[in-house]
């Protein structure tokens, strides 16, 4: 992912659903974010239309990770 754009100091909003294959769109969007952070974007705004992880949001056994919580963070 290269940024061709002058983008220091603007608002950056990014569309990315994590559908299938959620692993790789995720990532993107991740790439995406650490470009944009790195180009000194003033604020980053990423907007997830469908949220491939929202049915692993509540711990069924203790000491078990929730993806969902760690995907948002």
């Amino acid at each position: 992912f290269q940024i061709d754009e002058n983008i220091r100091g603007t608002d950056v909003f990014i569309v990315q659903p994590t559908c299938a294959p959620v692993d790789q769109h995720l990532v993107e969007m991740l790439i995406m974010i650490d470009a944009f952070r790195r180009s000194s974007a003033a604020r980053i705004t990423a907007g997830i239309p469908y949220y491939g992880f929202a049915r692993q949001e509540r711990k069924d056994k203790p000491r078990r990770a929730i993806p969902a919580q760690l995907v948002a963070n």
